[in-house]
């Protein structure tokens, strides 16, 4: 058995192997450790005395990793996972794959960016709103009070303008004739 640290990115993981694996089986048991796709390459990559990044891609070549690095009490092998190949069908496969889920983040974020400014202009509405029900209850008060000071009932007055749009003279003018 050797032990063998594997280093992909930032994941490393260490596990023991029997000495006579071969490459195919080495490499699927990185792909099942790492979880990496078939889709992609990857490549296996010792670190040789001279620190060159060595490629592993073949029984001879990973027994001649083993070999090199045999004093060692752990075999280090470099990981790099990449697509070797990236066509038109390949992406809309992989957006395909992830669509609902790009689909419901692009919606969360719309309604992140959104939602405040949707309350804001609500907020500023319901405030125009209310400053101009203010006006009107105003200058409905000061017509009312001109109606009162003419001697007419203040509670028909107000009535009657209501009816009237507001419109004073109109309102006077039934009111006369009642």
């Amino acid at each position: 058995m050797l032990s063998f640290k594997f280093i992909h990115e930032n994941d490393i993981r260490r596990i023991q192997l029997d000495s006579d694996i071969n490459f195919d089986d080495f490499l699927a048991t990185i792909k099942e450790l790492f979880h990496l796709s078939g889709k992609a390459e990857t490549q296996l990559y010792y670190e040789d005395k001279q620190h060159d990044q060595v490629i592993i891609s073949s029984d001879i070549e990973l027994r001649e990793s083993i070999n090199h690095q045999q004093s060692r009490s752990t075999i280090v092998i470099i990981i790099k996972h990449y697509l070797k190949h990236v066509d038109f069908d390949d992406i809309i496969e992989f957006l395909n794959e992830f669509k609902d889920i790009l689909t419901r983040c692009f919606l969360f974020l719309l309604f992140i960016i959104n939602y405040p400014v949707n309350t804001y202009l609500n907020d500023q509405k319901k405030k125009e709103e209310e400053e101009e029900d203010a006006i009107v209850e105003f200058k409905l008060r000061k017509k009312q009070k001109k109606l009162t000071e003419m001697g007419f009932n203040a509670h028909v007055a107000r009535q009657e303008l209501i009816r009237n749009n507001y419109n004073i003279t109109k309102t006077i003018e039934i009111l006369l004739n009642k």
